[in-house]
Protein backbone atom coordinates (compact mmCIF):
# COMPACT_ATOMS: atom_id res chain seq x y z
CA UNK A 1 0.00 0.00 0.00
CA UNK A 2 0.92 3.19 -0.93
CA UNK A 3 2.64 6.34 1.45
CA UNK A 4 -1.11 7.55 1.49
CA UNK A 5 -3.24 10.04 3.82
CA UNK A 6 -6.01 7.66 6.25
CA UNK A 7 -8.55 9.05 4.11
CA UNK A 8 -7.02 7.46 0.80
CA UNK A 9 -6.09 4.35 2.54
CA UNK A 10 -9.44 3.76 4.07
CA UNK A 11 -11.13 4.36 0.72
CA UNK A 12 -8.37 1.80 -1.10
CA UNK A 13 -9.37 -0.87 1.83
CA UNK A 14 -12.96 -0.47 0.75
CA UNK A 15 -12.78 -0.71 -2.80
CA UNK A 16 -10.92 -3.78 -2.22
CA UNK A 17 -12.76 -5.73 -0.18
CA UNK A 18 -15.68 -5.47 -2.73
CA UNK A 19 -13.16 -7.51 -5.08
CA UNK A 20 -13.92 -11.28 -4.43
CA UNK A 21 -11.40 -12.36 -7.53
CA UNK A 22 -9.20 -11.74 -10.45
CA UNK A 23 -12.16 -9.93 -12.50
CA UNK A 24 -13.51 -7.85 -9.82
CA UNK A 25 -9.34 -6.49 -9.58
CA UNK A 26 -9.53 -6.23 -13.27
CA UNK A 27 -12.34 -4.14 -13.77
CA UNK A 28 -11.40 -2.01 -10.64
CA UNK A 29 -8.10 -2.05 -12.43
CA UNK A 30 -10.12 -0.52 -15.38
CA UNK A 31 -11.83 2.19 -13.86
CA UNK A 32 -9.23 3.58 -12.01
CA UNK A 33 -6.72 3.88 -14.03
CA UNK A 34 -6.08 5.86 -17.42
CA UNK A 35 -7.08 3.77 -20.44
CA UNK A 36 -3.43 3.56 -21.86
CA UNK A 37 -2.13 2.45 -18.89
CA UNK A 38 -4.81 0.14 -18.39
CA UNK A 39 -3.97 -0.94 -21.93
CA UNK A 40 -0.39 -1.62 -21.26
CA UNK A 41 -1.16 -3.50 -18.40
CA UNK A 42 -3.96 -5.70 -20.15
CA UNK A 43 -3.08 -6.06 -23.70
CA UNK A 44 -0.84 -8.02 -25.57
CA UNK A 45 0.85 -8.29 -29.05
CA UNK A 46 -0.67 -7.95 -32.30
CA UNK A 47 -4.45 -9.29 -31.93
CA UNK A 48 -3.86 -10.88 -28.28
CA UNK A 49 -5.04 -14.73 -29.99
CA UNK A 50 -1.82 -15.94 -27.73
CA UNK A 51 -3.06 -14.52 -24.90
CA UNK A 52 -6.26 -15.69 -25.71
CA UNK A 53 -5.50 -19.27 -25.81
CA UNK A 54 -3.55 -18.99 -22.66
CA UNK A 55 -6.16 -17.87 -21.04
CA UNK A 56 -8.48 -20.68 -22.23
CA UNK A 57 -5.83 -23.42 -21.57
CA UNK A 58 -5.91 -22.28 -18.24
CA UNK A 59 -9.41 -22.54 -17.79
CA UNK A 60 -9.74 -25.86 -18.87
CA UNK A 61 -7.58 -26.93 -15.81
CA UNK A 62 -9.76 -27.86 -12.16
CA UNK A 63 -8.51 -28.64 -8.94
CA UNK A 64 -9.13 -32.01 -8.35
CA UNK A 65 -10.89 -32.28 -4.85
CA UNK A 66 -9.86 -35.25 -2.25
CA UNK A 67 -12.54 -36.38 0.23
CA UNK A 68 -12.05 -38.29 3.35
CA UNK A 69 -8.68 -36.96 4.08
CA UNK A 70 -7.19 -35.79 6.69
CA UNK A 71 -6.69 -31.91 6.09
CA UNK A 72 -5.64 -31.08 9.90
CA UNK A 73 -2.27 -29.97 8.48
CA UNK A 74 -2.01 -28.52 5.07
CA UNK A 75 1.54 -27.83 2.96
CA UNK A 76 1.58 -25.95 -0.04
CA UNK A 77 5.25 -25.60 -0.08
CA UNK A 78 7.91 -26.68 -2.72
CA UNK A 79 11.28 -25.46 -3.78
CA UNK A 80 12.11 -24.33 -7.25
CA UNK A 81 15.70 -23.61 -7.88
CA UNK A 82 16.76 -24.47 -4.34
CA UNK A 83 14.03 -21.90 -2.66
CA UNK A 84 11.82 -22.78 -0.92
CA UNK A 85 8.73 -21.13 -0.96
CA UNK A 86 5.76 -21.37 0.92
CA UNK A 87 2.98 -21.25 -1.92
CA UNK A 88 3.22 -23.08 -5.15
CA UNK A 89 2.94 -19.36 -7.45
CA UNK A 90 5.67 -17.26 -8.28
CA UNK A 91 5.52 -13.37 -9.19
CA UNK A 92 5.75 -12.76 -12.82
CA UNK A 93 8.04 -9.66 -14.04
CA UNK A 94 5.76 -7.04 -14.93
CA UNK A 95 7.83 -3.42 -16.41
CA UNK A 96 7.11 -0.29 -15.68
CA UNK A 97 5.15 -1.45 -12.39
CA UNK A 98 5.05 2.67 -10.81
CA UNK A 99 3.12 3.22 -13.59
CA UNK A 100 0.31 1.29 -12.34
CA UNK A 101 1.08 1.92 -8.33
CA UNK A 102 3.00 4.45 -6.56
CA UNK A 103 5.01 1.93 -5.00
CA UNK A 104 5.26 -0.20 -8.09
CA UNK A 105 7.92 -3.41 -8.09
CA UNK A 106 8.70 -2.63 -3.59
CA UNK A 107 4.94 -2.74 -2.84
CA UNK A 108 4.34 -6.33 -5.31
CA UNK A 109 7.65 -7.68 -3.55
CA UNK A 110 6.79 -6.98 -0.06
CA UNK A 111 3.20 -8.75 -0.77
CA UNK A 112 4.71 -11.37 -2.31
CA UNK A 113 7.12 -12.19 0.68
CA UNK A 114 4.27 -12.34 3.05
CA UNK A 115 2.89 -14.78 1.09
CA UNK A 116 6.09 -16.55 1.37
CA UNK A 117 6.80 -17.07 -1.84
CA UNK A 118 9.32 -14.89 -4.57
CA UNK A 119 8.95 -11.66 -6.56
CA UNK A 120 10.88 -11.34 -10.19
CA UNK A 121 12.11 -7.76 -10.76
CA UNK A 122 11.79 -7.05 -14.53
CA UNK A 123 14.38 -5.30 -16.71
CA UNK A 124 11.94 -2.78 -17.74
CA UNK A 125 11.03 -2.04 -14.00
CA UNK A 126 10.37 1.53 -12.95
CA UNK A 127 12.73 0.08 -9.73
CA UNK A 128 16.26 -0.45 -9.91
CA UNK A 129 18.18 -3.72 -8.69
CA UNK A 130 19.49 -1.80 -5.50
CA UNK A 131 16.29 -0.03 -4.11
CA UNK A 132 14.56 -3.11 -4.82
CA UNK A 133 17.27 -5.23 -2.65
CA UNK A 134 17.39 -2.00 -0.23
CA UNK A 135 13.87 -1.68 0.70
CA UNK A 136 12.51 -5.59 0.85
CA UNK A 137 13.66 -7.84 2.83
CA UNK A 138 13.09 -11.68 1.55
CA UNK A 139 14.41 -13.30 -1.74
CA UNK A 140 14.81 -11.91 -5.35
CA UNK A 141 15.00 -13.05 -8.81
CA UNK A 142 15.83 -10.87 -11.96
CA UNK A 143 14.51 -11.17 -15.57
CA UNK A 144 17.29 -10.71 -17.90
CA UNK A 145 17.26 -10.30 -21.87
CA UNK A 146 19.73 -11.19 -24.37
CA UNK A 147 21.09 -7.96 -25.08
CA UNK A 148 23.24 -7.15 -28.00
CA UNK A 149 25.31 -4.93 -26.02
CA UNK A 150 27.26 -8.13 -23.80
CA UNK A 151 28.58 -5.04 -21.91
CA UNK A 152 25.13 -4.02 -20.90
CA UNK A 153 24.32 -7.34 -19.94
CA UNK A 154 27.09 -8.39 -18.02
CA UNK A 155 26.38 -4.61 -16.10
CA UNK A 156 22.91 -5.84 -15.16
CA UNK A 157 24.14 -9.39 -14.30
CA UNK A 158 26.99 -7.84 -11.56
CA UNK A 159 24.27 -5.32 -10.42
CA UNK A 160 21.85 -8.06 -9.54
CA UNK A 161 24.47 -10.37 -8.36
CA UNK A 162 26.12 -7.97 -5.89
CA UNK A 163 22.75 -6.79 -4.68
CA UNK A 164 22.35 -10.30 -3.59
CA UNK A 165 19.55 -11.70 -6.23
CA UNK A 166 19.02 -15.71 -6.13
CA UNK A 167 18.16 -16.68 -9.34
CA UNK A 168 18.05 -15.44 -13.16
CA UNK A 169 14.86 -15.75 -15.55
CA UNK A 170 16.21 -15.50 -18.94
CA UNK A 171 13.82 -14.26 -21.26
CA UNK A 172 14.78 -15.64 -25.03
CA UNK A 173 11.79 -15.31 -26.82
CA UNK A 174 11.82 -11.44 -27.47
CA UNK A 175 14.30 -11.28 -30.90
CA UNK A 176 11.68 -7.88 -31.24
CA UNK A 177 9.87 -5.86 -29.48
CA UNK A 178 6.45 -7.12 -30.33
CA UNK A 179 3.53 -5.12 -31.76
CA UNK A 180 1.36 -4.08 -29.10
CA UNK A 181 -1.74 -3.06 -31.76
CA UNK A 182 -4.41 -1.84 -28.46
CA UNK A 183 -1.47 0.33 -27.64
CA UNK A 184 -0.95 1.85 -31.68
CA UNK A 185 -4.66 2.37 -31.88
CA UNK A 186 -4.60 4.42 -28.66
CA UNK A 187 -1.20 5.95 -29.07
CA UNK A 188 -0.85 5.02 -25.84
CA UNK A 189 3.35 3.48 -24.96
CA UNK A 190 3.92 5.16 -22.23
CA UNK A 191 7.46 5.24 -20.77
CA UNK A 192 7.03 7.23 -17.79
CA UNK A 193 4.84 9.59 -16.16
CA UNK A 194 5.68 12.94 -14.54
CA UNK A 195 5.21 16.80 -13.94
CA UNK A 196 6.99 17.36 -16.98
CA UNK A 197 5.02 14.38 -19.29
CA UNK A 198 1.56 16.27 -17.97
CA UNK A 199 2.46 18.88 -19.72
CA UNK A 200 2.85 17.22 -23.61
CA UNK A 201 -0.92 17.34 -25.16
CA UNK A 202 -1.26 13.50 -24.88
CA UNK A 203 0.00 13.19 -21.07
CA UNK A 204 -2.82 15.93 -20.25
CA UNK A 205 -5.55 13.40 -21.79
CA UNK A 206 -4.15 10.37 -19.74
CA UNK A 207 -3.94 12.35 -16.08
CA UNK A 208 -7.11 13.13 -16.90
CA UNK A 209 -8.33 9.94 -17.67
CA UNK A 210 -7.11 8.39 -14.63
CA UNK A 211 -9.28 10.08 -11.91
CA UNK A 212 -7.20 9.68 -8.42
CA UNK A 213 -4.30 8.47 -10.06
CA UNK A 214 -2.84 11.12 -11.84
CA UNK A 215 -1.86 13.01 -8.53
CA UNK A 216 -0.15 10.26 -6.48
CA UNK A 217 1.77 9.10 -9.61
CA UNK A 218 2.89 12.60 -10.86
CA UNK A 219 3.89 14.00 -7.62
CA UNK A 220 5.56 10.84 -6.37
CA UNK A 221 8.50 11.08 -9.60
CA UNK A 222 8.06 9.70 -13.00
CA UNK A 223 9.28 5.63 -12.79
CA UNK A 224 12.54 5.40 -13.82
CA UNK A 225 14.33 5.16 -17.71
CA UNK A 226 15.28 1.71 -18.84
CA UNK A 227 18.56 2.14 -19.14
CA UNK A 228 18.34 0.63 -22.60
CA UNK A 229 16.31 3.18 -24.21
CA UNK A 230 19.18 5.94 -23.24
CA UNK A 231 21.74 3.73 -24.36
CA UNK A 232 20.23 2.53 -27.83
CA UNK A 233 19.39 5.23 -30.57
CA UNK A 234 15.55 5.38 -31.15
CA UNK A 235 14.23 2.45 -33.28
CA UNK A 236 17.51 0.33 -32.90
CA UNK A 237 17.62 -3.51 -31.70
CA UNK A 238 18.48 -3.96 -29.03
CA UNK A 239 17.78 -7.60 -28.49
CA UNK A 240 19.56 -10.74 -30.28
Amino acid sequence: MSQSGPRTRWLTRRRLARCHNVADLRALARRRLPRAVFNYLDGAAEDEATLQRNRSAFGRHAFSPRVLVDVGELDLATTVLGQRIELPLILAPCGLARLIHTDGEVAAARAAHRAGTVPMLSTMGSTTIEDLAERTDGPLWYQIYVWRDRGLLRGFLERARESGYKALCLTVDSPVVGRRDRDLRGRTDPPGVNLRTCGTRAGFWICCAGRGWACPTCCRGSPAIWPAWAASPPGASILR
